[in-house]
């Protein structure tokens, strides 16, 4: 399953992606999560 047409078109479509807000809302939770998995391993991965 590829998903890399589908992110182009969402990145040059902002408004699509914006109506449709629980795939919005579930994109930021995903980017938060890795955000933050992405932080900690920074921050104890580099201590180490």
């Amino acid at each position: 399953m590829n998903l890399q047409p589908h992110l182009s078109w969402l990145r040059d479509h902002p408004v699509a992606l914006a109506a449709s807000s629980d795939m919005s809302l579930a994109i930021a939770i995903v980017l938060s999560l890795m955000g933050a998995v992405v932080g900690v391993m920074l921050r104890y991965g580099g201590m180490g």
